[in-house]
């Protein structure tokens, strides 16, 4: 298919401009030849030794016309003429303005030269340059826990045929999903086929999508997802996450012990603490009672279960929980500090690990994205 116009970038050489004169003006192509300029009729290498100049004449060329043209076009380069160093800025300058193809001229050479006559165009599909980079950039987003970013550079890359960018795209929105606790949808995703491979993940994930939310495998997960948070530095996040992972614990321990769960009947936590009755009553509505953190913890401490003393024989983590309400995620501003709560889901960790009912997570986010091999 030929071109509907083209442009020339000669050197400042006078032999090339000379050249670039020919070419531009040969009856075969002159109809399609476009002038840089009302003043110009060429764009130009200033210096056609010096790679990194020639590699900036030309992205301000290619800018340039893509900044004048009416549509969007495909466009081609050829970057076969001119010095090593032009052609090699040509083909580089090129892929940084994601040229649709580059082709180069080939043939039989006669000191050094493409015979006349005998030339042949060898096309380059520039398509899968730019796939294998973003598949890269990707993996680089993934690494850093940017997993909507990783999943959208790759969107437009999809279906092409290649399993591993499909793979990875999927994978960083199941990821996305999973650290959002969206189970449902990131169920969906991990049930296309690029991800048939992964069946460990999916098993745990629709174990996760069908467990109602007290149960030990939903505080396994939000553990998980804390200790995600953390790695990537995403401190007053990690806290409300270990805020919630708190409560649910205190909620999952009630639970074990008396197979109370929520909505908690007024009846019968008044039946367990007679002394708390008007307490209780005070905050039932309809006779049920939705607790929250404190409320959870003090039936605990009431009842003389051994957790409780996780949460109140140890003021360091019973502060920083309670702070998580002067964060973004609560009711301020206040940032948290990292060590602080690293060494409070830490505590957490350990305190529930010597509860029967607690169980270990079957897939954890960070060992998924090293697997990638990255």
């Amino acid at each position: 298919m030929e071109p509907r116009c083209f442009f020339l970038m000669p050197s400042a050489h006078p032999d090339s401009v000379a050249l670039a004169e020919l070419v531009s003006e040969d009856e075969r192509v002159s109809a399609r030849f476009q002038p840089a300029a009302a003043e110009a009729r060429f764009f130009t290498f200033e210096d056609h030794d010096d790679l990194q100049q020639c590699r900036l004449d030309l992205e301000q060329a290619l800018q340039r016309i893509r900044r004048e043209a009416n549509r969007r076009e495909p466009m081609v380069v050829n970057p076969t003429s001119g010095t090593k160093q032009m052609s090699a800025a040509a083909t580089m300058a090129a892929l940084d303005a994601e040229a649709d193809e580059i082709v180069f001229i080939t043939g039989p050479r006669e000191n050094g030269v493409v015979i006349t006559g005998e030339e042949q165009i060898q096309k380059l599909d520039t398509s899968q340059f730019y796939a294998e980079q973003a598949a890269k950039e990707a993996r680089r987003l993934l690494a850093a826990g940017a997993f909507h970013g990783a999943a959208e550079i790759l969107k437009p890359w999809r279906d092409r045929q290649d399993p591993t960018i499909d793979q990875i795209q999927t994978l960083a929105q199941v990821l996305h999903e999973w650290q959002r606790l969206n189970y449902g949808t990131a169920c969906q995703c991990a049930a296309r086929p690029e991800m048939a491979s992964f069946t460990a993940l999916r098993r745990w994930l629709s174990g996760l999508r069908q467990a109602p939310e007290l149960d030990p495998a939903i505080l396994a997960d939000l553990l998980d997802a804390c200790a995600t948070l953390l790695h990537w530095n995403r401190v007053e996040e990690a806290l409300a996450y270990l805020y919630r992972s708190t409560e649910l614990a205190g909620k999952l321990a009630l639970k074990e012990a008396y197979a109370l769960e929520p909505p908690y009947q007024e009846e019968d936590l008044a039946h367990l603490l007679p002394r708390r009755r008007e307490r209780f009553r005070a905050l039932a509505r309809d006779g049920k009672l939705h607790l929250g953190l404190r409320e959870i913890w003090e039936i605990l401490r009431l009842l003389k279960l051994p957790l409780a003393e996780a949460y109140f024989g140890h003021y360091a983590f019973r502060t920083l929980i309670e702070a998580r309400n002067q964060t973004v995620f609560g009711h301020g501003t206040v940032p948290a500090e990292i060590e602080e709560v690293q060494g409070a889901l830490q505590h957490l960790c350990q305190e529930l690990d010597a509860q029967p009912w607690v169980m270990q997570p079957a897939c954890r986010r960070l060992q998924l994205v090293r697997g990638l091999h990255m």
